[in-house]
Formats: C-alpha cells, sequence, structure tokens
C-alpha cells in the first residue's frame, strides 16, 4: 500500500502547463501558507500556464511524490531531475 497522509486525494493542486502535458518532470512542490499544493517543472511560468488538478493525478503520475506527502505547510521540495532525490526547504 502506497503511503499517503494527504488529506483528500482528490483535493485540488495547482500544476504548470508543462507538468500537465507530461511534457517535463515535477521538479519543485511547494505547500503553501494557504494549504495550497503546487507541482512546478522548475521554470518561470505565466499565471496563465497554471492549472488546477486533483492531487491524486499527480501522485498517480509520480511514484516518487508519495515522498512529499508529509511536506508540511510553507514548505518546498525540489530536485535536479526526475532521477535525483527530494531535497526540502522548510521556511
Amino acid at each position: 500500500m502506497k503511503k499517503r497522509s494527504v488529506a483528500n486525494y482528490h483535493s485540488k493542486a495547482y500544476a504548470c502547463i508543462h507538468v500537465i502535458k507530461r511534457d517535463r518532470a515535477i521538479l519543485l512542490v511547494a505547500h503553501d501558507l494557504d494549504g495550497d499544493w503546487q507541482f512546478l517543472c522548475g521554470d518561470s511560468h505565466a499565471s496563465s500556464e497554471g492549472h488546477v488538478v486533483g492531487i491524486g493525478h499527480l501522485l498517480d503520475s509520480d511514484p516518487s511524490l508519495n515522498e512529499l506527502v508529509d511536506l508540511p505547510i510553507n514548505s518546498e521540495a525540489s530536485r535536479s531531475d526526475a532521477n535525483s532525490p527530494w531535497f526540502r526547504k522548510f521556511y
């Protein structure tokens, strides 16, 4: 069974267009002060490139994200590429 601590597997998350289209790997995960989750490729984006998606779809698409389901609010995790380990940063 997969480790999961996300309050609701169907909760919304924000992802950049590159992640949604699976053109690029998720390299940055942020758990914002307001409790929102962001899954980004690490590049700069216009606000119009952000999309809402169910967090479960992202967890299913990249098993390494399951390491981050306990990421506290007001923190982030990043990695240099899809095969690298996650590094957590707390604010």
